[in-house]
């Protein structure tokens, strides 16, 4: 089985929202991509607009990325 190529969001506090989820949208339809949304301390943290992004992961606990977006 191939291996999937790993995508990783970095997020930070009062990013744009749309900034995120329209390249996370696009890019999750390519064939045998694995996208990981994550922050410094993981956990939950709040789009300008207040919405709230929950789930993260940990910086630090990420071992490995082929490719890294940082929306923004």
């Amino acid at each position: 089985m191939e291996r999937p190529f790993t995508i990783v969001f970095i997020l930070f506090p009062q990013l744009t929202q749309l900034d995120f989820t329209g390249p996370f949208e696009v890019l999750q339809r390519l064939p045998g991509a694995r996208l990981v949304a994550a922050s410094r301390e993981g956990g939950s943290l709040s789009a300008d607009s207040g919405l709230t992004f929950s789930g993260l992961a940990r910086l630090s606990d990420i071992t490995e990325a082929d490719a890294i977006c940082v929306p923004g």
